[in-house]
């Protein structure tokens, strides 16, 4: 498996739901990448374990988007 790496500049002036379509947008390469490695195959009749997935990666990359963000707002992190 590859990694994904979202870089969003300047994210003061980008829009909330800009970022939310990027975030699930990466997100969801790395989830096909992930099933991919694991030799599963998407079934369309049963995507639940894939959309767990999905919302899993994309609240990590939340995450780590979120404290770029607060930092730039205010010079701190916030938790």
């Amino acid at each position: 498996c590859g990694y994904a790496v979202v870089m969003l500049s300047d994210m003061k002036k980008i829009d909330g739901s800009k970022i939310v379509e990027v975030i699930s947008h990466e997100a969801s390469h790395v989830a096909t990448k992930i099933f991919d490695g694991l030799g599963i195959r998407l079934d369309a009749n049963n995507d639940e374990p894939y959309a767990y997935l999905l919302g899993h990666i994309s609240s990590c990359i939340w995450q780590t988007v979120s404290k770029i963000i607060y930092k730039e707002d205010n010079g701190t992190d916030k938790d």
